[in-house]
C-alpha cells in the first residue's frame, strides 16, 4: 500500500464483515506488533451518550495544561483520519500508511484462523495502538469505546483511569433489551483495582456498574454520591456551572456545547481531571481547567451552523439523544417554530425515536436516507412524517417553507450528520 486511498480501500474491504464483538483478534494483532498498547497512559471512556464530548472535554483542559493528547474516537465527522488525532491534529497521511503497513500482514494472517478477518474498526484500533506507541507517542491517550464496552476492541486497552457517561437503550440488537444487560457490557470496561468515574443516574444500571467496580476492587467515583454538579443553568449557546469533586470545588465554569446534558458531561470531565491532577500529577490548575472547557468544540452535537433561518445539527441517534434534543429545542426556543430533517440506520426504532420531537409539534418532520450501508429507508420509517429520497431536496423545500425566526433541525445518525456537514459548509462557504 503505497497511498492513502489504497490504505481506505484495504479497510473498507473489510466492511463487510461487519461487527464482531471479542477481543481476540484485536489481541492476536497487538502481540504480533509487540504490545504497542502497554506503552501508553490511557484513560477509557465508554457510555451510551455524551462519550465524544466528555472526551473533548477532557482533551482540552489537558492540552490547555501543556499536555500532548492522543485520542481515537468513532465515527468521523469532517474526515476520516481525525478519529486517530493528537492535539485535535489527524494522524498525517503518510503515518497512517506507515501504521496500516505495520498492521495488514497480521491482519491478512488472521483470515485463515479459527478467529477469521478482523473488521474495519479492529483494525483501526491496533493502527492507533501502534501510531501513538511508535510515531505520535503522546503524553496521556483518550479512547472512546465504540460499541458496548466488554467485547469492544479498545478493551484491549490497559488504562489507568476509566469512566461511564451514562447507560440507556441502544444497539439493543448486539447489547440486549433490558438496562441491565446494556449496563453489564458498559460496565466490562472496568479493570482489576483501575478507578472508574461515572455520571451513571439509572438506579439499575448504576447498580451493577458499582458491583462489577467492587468485583473488581475498582475505586469507584459517582455523580451525586463523590462529586457534584452545583448550579446549573443553560441558555442558548452553552451553560455555566460548578463542579465539586472531593479535592476541589470548581466554580463558574462555562461550557459552549448546548443542552443540559452537556453541563453533566462537563461535570464527569472535571472528576477526570481532577482526578488526574490529584494521583497523576497531571499539571492541571483552576484557571487552566476553566479555559480548557471553554476552548472545547464537538462538531455535529448542536451546532449552529446558520443564523437565519437558524440551523443546528445535532447527532441525536437513540431514544435518550432525541430527548436530550427534544428538551433543549422545548426550553431555548419554546415559541420558535420547528422544521426537522432527519435520517436513522436500520436497527433504530421510529416509533420510540420521533415522539419526543414529534411531541413539539413541527411545522414539516421529513425522513430522508445518507450514503451508508446501514442506513434506513426512509419510506419504511413512520407513516407521520413526509419522505425524501435526497436530503438536499428535503432541505431545500424547508429552506422555501421557512421564515426568518423559524428552526431548522437536522438530526440522526453521525454517518448522516457527517454527510449533511460536510456538504453543507462545502456549498455554503463565505455565505
Amino acid at each position: 500500500m503505497d497511498t492513502f486511498d489504497e490504505v481506505l480501500t484495504w479497510l473498507k474491504s473489510h466492511r463487510p464483515f461487519g461487527i464482531k464483538p471479542g477481543l481476540e483478534r484485536v489481541e492476536h494483532l497487538l502481540a504480533a506488533l509487540d504490545h504497542p498498547e502497554r506503552r501508553l497512559l490511557s484513560v477509557h471512556i465508554g457510555g451510551t451518550n455524551g462519550k465524544g464530548s466528555t472526551l473533548t472535554y477532557v482533551q482540552s483542559i489537558l492540552q490547555a495544561s501543556g499536555l500532548t493528547v492522543g485520542t481515537f474516537t468513532s465515527p468521523y465527522i469532517i474526515q476520516f483520519e481525525e478519529r486517530i488525532s493528537v492535539n485535535g491534529t489527524p494522524i498525517p497521511r503518510e503515518d497512517f500508511i506507515s501504521a496500516a503497513r505495520a498492521v495488514r500482514p497480521h491482519a491478512v494472517a488472521l483470515e485463515n484462523t479459527e478467529w477469521g478477518p478482523p473488521t474495519e474498526f479492529e483494525i483501526l484500533t491496533v493502527i492507533a495502538n501502534w501510531y501513538f506507541a511508535k510515531i505520535a507517542v503522546p503524553d496521556i491517550v483518550l479512547w472512546e469505546v465504540g460499541l458496548g464496552g466488554r467485547l469492544d476492541s479498545t478493551n484491549v486497552i490497559q488504562p489507568m483511569l476509566s469512566a461511564i457517561t451514562n447507560v440507556g437503550k441502544d444497539h439493543m440488537h448486539i447489547l440486549g433489551s433490558e438496562i441491565t444487560d446494556i449496563a453489564k457490557e458498559k460496565a466490562g470496561i472496568i479493570k482489576p483495582a483501575v478507578p472508574m468515574i461515572t455520571a451513571c443516574q439509572d438506579p439499575e444500571a448504576s447498580t451493577i456498574i458499582r458491583a462489577r467496580a467492587v468485583e473488581m476492587r475498582a475505586p469507584y467515583y459517582a455523580l451525586r454520591e463523590h462529586f457534584e454538579l452545583i448550579d446549573g443553568s443553560m441558555d442558548e449557546d452553552g451553560g455555566t456551572f460548578s463542579v465539586r469533586t472531593p479535592f476541589h470545588c470548581y466554580q463558574n465554569l462555562r461550557v459552549f456545547l448546548r443542552g443540559e446534558h452537556q453541563l453533566k458531561n462537563g461535570a464527569l470531565a472535571v472528576m477526570i481531571a481532577d482526578y488526574l491532577r490529584v494521583y497523576r500529577s497531571f499539571p492541571i490548575d483552576e484557571q487552566l481547567l476553566a479555559e480548557g472547557l471553554a476552548k472545547a468544540f464537538w462538531p455535529g452535537r448542536l451546532e449552529k451552523v446558520q443564523a437565519s433561518p437558524l440551523v443546528l445539527m445535532d447527532g441525536a441517534h437513540n431514544p435518550e439523544g432525541i430527548e436530550h434534543l427534544a428538551r433543549y429545542l422545548a426550553e431555548v426556543y419554546p415559541d420558535r417554530t420547528l422544521h426537522i430533517l432527519t435520517a436513522f440506520t436500520k436497527e433504530k426504532d421510529p416509533s420510540t425515536l420521533f415522539a419526543p420531537l414529534l411531541s413539539l409539534a413541527p411545522a414539516s418532520f421529513i425522513t430522508t436516507t445518507f450514503s451508508h450501508p446501514r442506513a434506513a429507508d426512509p419510506r419504511h420509517v413512520s407513516p407521520d412524517t413526509e419522505v425524501f429520497d435526497d436530503w438536499e431536496k428535503g432541505y431545500n423545500e424547508l429552506i422555501k417553507r421557512a421564515k426568518a425566526n423559524d428552526i431548522i433541525v437536522f438530526a440522526g445518525s453521525l454517518y448522516f450528520i457527517s454527510d449533511v456537514r460536510q456538504n453543507f459548509y462545502e456549498k455554503n462557504a463565505g455565505k
